[in-house]
């Protein structure tokens, strides 16, 4: 059985790699970790115990204020930075990026997800669930394209996927982006 589909989305004109349903099927086969890895605000989740199976390696875990702390590694130290669903959450993104940028490795990499806000399910979630109030902001792809250029990402791509639909009031699936990116 393959794992991987695409599926066509006439609202956005655009194709996007889906992984069975669920987001970390999709992103467990794409970030690859070797090095040292650093786990930026994620918490506990399911794709970070996922990798952390496959690669055999634990990321650092901080608990600082991402938005105004600069990170307590050196310069260029970080191999692997992975961020998954959190930069919506910080007031200042910009500053966050920029210290990643600041500690990878040359060739280090960054894997990031977050929500596409031009997606129909988002939208109708945040008015009907009154969901993501913490959100301070909500990002489409030229977003995240200036937020990457302006901390100095050279080489990056954005990609969009579907994850799985939770909502008892919707039966289109929400759609994420995929980034990842290296200095």
């Amino acid at each position: 059985m393959k794992l991987f589909r695409t599926l066509y989305h006439e609202e956005r004109g655009c194709h996007e790699t889906v992984a069975g349903d669920d987001k970390y099927f999709f992103l467990k086969d794409k970030v690859k970790i070797s090095g040292k890895w650093y786990d930026a605000g994620s918490g506990t989740n399911k794709l970070r115990d996922l990798l952390e199976e496959q690669f055999q390696i634990h990321p650092l875990v901080l608990d600082i204020d991402l938005d105004m702390e600069p990170l307590p590694f050196e310069d260029n130290s970080i191999d692997v930075v992975t961020n998954f669903e959190l930069i919506e959450h910080l007031m200042n993104p910009l500053f966050f990026m920029r210290e990643i940028h600041r500690v990878l490795k040359p060739n280090g990499s960054l894997y990031i997800t977050t929500p596409d806000s031009y997606c129909a399910y988002h939208k109708i979630e945040h008015l009907i669930e009154r969901k993501y109030r913490a959100h301070f902001h909500e990002f489409i792809k030229t977003d995240l394209e200036w937020l990457l250029e302006k901390a100095g990402f050279k080489s990056f791509s954005i990609e969009r996927f579907a994850r799985q639909n939770r909502s008892k009031y919707m039966k289109i699936k929400p759609i994420r982006f995929y980034v990842s990116a290296s200095k």
